[in-house]
């Protein structure tokens, strides 16, 4: 399921659309955005105002910036190698550390 930030961003690329057609076209095309504001424009009147830049014979730039496009070997914008990173918190309160 997409998140709500996803659909958001489809919905801006695609000016016009309704969140349910985004919403839709992301589950449809497992979650990518490039390909989930491509069906929206290639199937409805919502047309995709920033398509993705087409990457360099080198590979570099362009591309997609889901987890699923890095595996599958694509360029990414973004580091998008770590999915789901634990995050630690670490609470210091006044008295914890000592004097220094």
């Amino acid at each position: 399921m997409p998140s709500f930030g996803t659909i958001k961003i489809v919905q801006q690329r695609c000016p016009g659309a309704p969140i349910k057609l985004c919403k839709a076209a992301l589950v449809d095309n497992d979650d990518d955005i490039d390909a989930a504001a491509a069906h929206i424009s290639a199937t409805t009147e919502f047309k995709d105002i920033t398509p993705p830049a087409e990457a360099s014979s080198g590979r570099i730039g362009g591309g997609n910036t889901t987890y699923a496009d890095h595996l599958a070997g694509r360029p990414c914008m973004v580091d998008c190698t770590e999915q789901n990173a634990p995050v630690v918190i670490i609470n210091i309160e006044v008295g914890d550390i000592g004097e220094i």
